[in-house]
C-alpha cells in the first residue's frame, strides 16, 4: 500500500483518487465512535469547514469539538463547554439553520444515552433544550440516523456490547419545535439491528447492512418519509458484502458506501448505488492509485467495561 498524495487547500482533486489532508495545527488525538460531518459556508465563497466531535480512547470519553477549515486547511479547537462526553452519537445540521449544530444518543463509560444537545452560532457553550415528546431509548452508533431538511430520523442502534436494541420503530426528532415524534409505518421494516447505515435521498431514507450479535446483515431497506410505507428492495449488480460499521454519504441520486467489517474482518471497497436507477444495482467503485487503508473499528458499541 502506497502512500496518499497530500491535497492541498489549491489543489484540484482527481477522480476516483483518495488523498491525505494534512492540516496545521493541532488536531483531535487518536480516538473513535467520533462524528464527522460538513458544515458548509454561508458565504459562496468559502468551502466550509468539517467538524470532528466527541469519541473515545481507552481512558474514557472526549467533550470537544475540532474543526478542519478547509479554505486553509487549519485545524481550530474552539474552547466550549457544557457538552456532555460521549462516543457513537449522531451528530446533524438544520436545514433552516445550519448553523446549529445537534447531537443525540452515544455512550459514556457508565451508560447509554439518548439526549439532545445544540450548539448555537456564536454561543461559548453547549445547551440541553427541553425536548417534548418521547425519545427513542439510550442508544448507540451515529451511522443509524439520518437528517432531512430540520429533521432527524433514527432507526435501530446498539443497546450493550453487539446486541442491537430491540425497538424496530422509526423516531423523528423535529429541531424547529424540539419534539420527538413516532409515526405509524407500513410495509416490511427491517428487523433489530446496529452498525448500519441510514442515508437520506430526496424524502427517502436508505438502510443498508448492519449487525445483531454475531449475524451480519447485507439487505437493503427503504422507507419514503412522505407516506411511511418500508420496502425491502431487491438489489442486484456487485452487491456489497455483509457488513457493519461501514459509512455512507448521499451526493445527487448515488449512494456511495466504503469501508467497514464483515465476518472475515475490515474491509476498504467501496461501493455505489444509484436511487434513481429502477435496475437497482451496486457498482463496484474502482479506486486509482493508493487505497485508504480498511479502518480498525470494531462494529459494535464498545462495552463499557472496556474503559
Amino acid at each position: 500500500m502506497g502512500l496518499l498524495e497530500v491535497l492541498e487547500p489549491e489543489d484540484l482533486p482527481k477522480t476516483s483518487t483518495w488523498y491525505a489532508l494534512v492540516p496545521r495545527g493541532e488536531g483531535p488525538s487518536a480516538r473513535v465512535g467520533h462524528t464527522c460531518m460538513y458544515v458548509p459556508s454561508s458565504e459562496d465563497s468559502s468551502k466550509g469547514k468539517v467538524l470532528v466531535l466527541g469519541g473515545a480512547d481507552p481512558s474514557g470519553c472526549f467533550s470537544d469539538i475540532y474543526m478542519i477549515d478547509l479554505d486553509n486547511h487549519e485545524w481550530d479547537n474552539p474552547d466550549l463547554e457544557g457538552l456532555l462526553p460521549r462516543y457513537e452519537h449522531a451528530s446533524f445540521i438544520s436545514g433552516r439553520s445550519p448553523g446549529n449544530i445537534w447531537v443525540f444518543a452515544g455512550a459514556e463509560q457508565a451508560e447509554n444515552r439518548n439526549c439532545v444537545q445544540v450548539l448555537n452560532p456564536g454561543m461559548p457553550s453547549w445547551k440541553s433544550p427541553k425536548v417534548g415528546g418521547t425519545p427513542p431509548s439510550p442508544r448507540t452508533f451515529h451511522t443509524s440516523s439520518a437528517s432531512i431538511e430540520d429533521k432527524l430520523y433514527v432507526f435501530g442502534g446498539g443497546e450493550k456490547g453487539a446486541e442491537p436494541v430491540t425497538d424496530t420503530n422509526l423516531y423523528i426528532y423535529d429541531a424547529a419545535n424540539m419534539t420527538w415524534t413516532q409515526p405509524v409505518t407500513s410495509g416490511d421494516p427491517p428487523q433489530a439491528r446496529h452498525g448500519h447505515v441510514v442515508t437520506a435521498v430526496g424524502s427517502k431514507l436508505y438502510v443498508h447492512g448492519g449487525m445483531a450479535g454475531s449475524t451480519f446483515f447485507k439487505d437493503m431497506f427503504c422507507i419514503d418519509t412522505d407516506t411511511m410505507k418500508w420496502e425491502c428492495l431487491k438489489t442486484k449488480g456487485d452487491l456489497p458484502p455483509a457488513c457493519a460499521a461501514h459509512s455512507s454519504v448521499a451526493w445527487k441520486s448515488y449512494i456511495y458506501i466504503f469501508g467497514g467489517m464483515t465476518s472475515t474482518g475490515a474491509t476498504n471497497s467501496m461501493y455505489r448505488y444509484d436511487t434513481g436507477n429502477d435496475w437497482g444495482g451496486w457498482i463496484s467503485v474502482k479506486q486509482t492509485g493508493p487505497t485508504c487503508p480498511p479502518a480498525p473499528h470494531r462494529p459494535r458499541g464498545l462495552p463499557h467495561s472496556e474503559y
